[in-house]
């Protein structure tokens, strides 16, 4: 399966639902800030299924489309997408 990239438009719609933070409910950490004229991104792009077969929650099931749809992405912080991948039966993603 080739993994399709994330759409642009998709991502900024979940800075946007995030209201500029990481997803981690409580967590202040803004996903990005602009510095000498660029953007400097403090969080990452995280699946809640994972995009990849070894991957944290992979679902077998998912098309590429879906894998890469914005009901599966979210912006996380470095710490809080160690937490979510570090343990990833513990832990049920849904917004």
């Amino acid at each position: 399966m080739t993994r399709l990239k994330p759409r642009e438009a998709d991502m900024a719609a979940l800075v946007f639902l995030g209201k500029g933070h990481c997803f981690w409910p409580g967590c202040t950490v803004k996903i990005c800030a602009f510095e000498d004229g660029k953007y400097v991104f403090d969080c990452v792009r995280a699946h809640i299924e994972a995009a990849e077969e070894n991957g944290a929650r992979w679902n077998p099931t998912l098309t590429d489309e879906e894998l890469r749809s914005p009901g599966n992405l979210m912006w996380l912080c470095l710490k809080h997408h160690n937490v979510v991948d570090g343990n990833p039966k513990s832990i049920q993603w849904r917004y």
